[in-house]
């Protein structure tokens, strides 16, 4: 660089200008949620550069290989973006990229694999109805007082009649895997929390906690009850979880979850056992049982097709 005045004087220095090479850091934790049956966050820890993050590339991968780019996120604002186009019962993998100033990019992170589910309920519309869910029976209501997530939970109270509402799936599945959120106050008898029904109504399985409060599925299309060694203590939240497979023709799956563990049952599910031929097609909250007395909270209900 060379710098003159007007009286002709001219003085010279050099200047270094270091090229930035080096990209950003690999986005790490990139986890993905669902909020409906056709959207998801996608939220990833921040990377670092030694100069800035410019922006994060989040893309989306389907079943066939596809990959789609659903947000370009700057680098300094929060680290979660929004895929509102998914399609119910669909998979897909997330991945997310950090890039900078001079265009250098990251290696795409881990990618985050999501099912996306064929129904999902969190009750924050308040209410309980059609036309997502059938009129609930008496005692089957929204409240506000014991809740998981957000505001809004179902409280499931009875001293005698059945409590409950279905919802009609998008289609019928050979498969399911349906999961809540529960938290039960008081009971003295078995209480159910959830079942799964064909189309027109007919009984498959259902997840509910015996009469001496163990972790339990009842095969209504078998005719065979399968009592697990863990138990579902009150007063705090547990996530439970009924998957099962149908397979018609030939060895089904059916197991249950507390927490995220398996549970163990004392009678084991055979290799003859059967779900029946129907396909499933209803989601039922609550329990359709009568002479049961329970109280309980039911929350972030989810059923997806990752059973199949």
């Amino acid at each position: 660089m060379i710098a003159s005045d007007t009286a002709g004087n001219s003085a010279s220095s050099d200047v270094t200008v270091t090229p930035d090479w080096t990209p950003p850091t690999v986005p790490l934790a990139v986890t993905a949620a669902a909020t409906t049956t056709s959207s998801a966050t996608i939220s990833w820890r921040p990377s670092t550069d030694s100069v800035g993050v410019a922006a994060y590339t989040v893309t989306r991968t389907d079943s066939t290989g596809s990959t789609t780019t659903i947000a370009t996120v700057a680098g300094d604002a929060p680290t979660t973006a929004t895929d509102a186009a998914g399609v119910p019962g669909a998979s897909y993998s997330y991945s997310v990229s950090a890039s900078d100033a001079a265009g250098n990019t990251s290696s795409a992170a881990g990618a985050a694999v999501l099912v996306m589910p064929v129904l999902f309920e969190n009750f924050e519309s308040g209410t309980l109805g059609p036309p997502r869910w059938t009129t609930p029976i008496q005692g089957l209501v929204t409240e506000q007082t014991r809740v998981h997530s957000g505001s809004w939970a179902a409280d499931e109270t009875s001293t005698g009649a059945a409590t409950w509402s279905a919802a009609q799936l998008p289609t019928t599945y050979r498969a399911l895997d349906v999961s809540a959120w529960v938290y039960v106050t008081t009971r003295s008898t078995s209480a159910g929390f959830f079942k799964v029904r064909s189309a027109t109504g007919a009984y498959l399985a259902y997840l509910y906690v015996n009469a001496t409060g163990y972790l339990s599925v009842r095969n209504d299309a078998g005719n065979v009850t399968h009592v697990s060694t863990t138990p579902v203590s009150t007063g705090q939240w547990h996530k439970v979880e009924l998957s099962m497979d149908t397979n018609p023709g030939g060895p089904i799956s059916l197991w249950a979850a507390i927490d995220s563990t398996r549970v163990s049952f004392t009678t084991p599910v055979s290799s003859t056992e059967t779900l029946g031929t129907a396909r499933i097609g209803q989601v039922v909250l609550g329990d359709t049982v009568t002479g049961r007395t329970y109280d309980m909270a039911i929350d972030d209900l989810t059923a997806d097709t990752s059973a199949s």
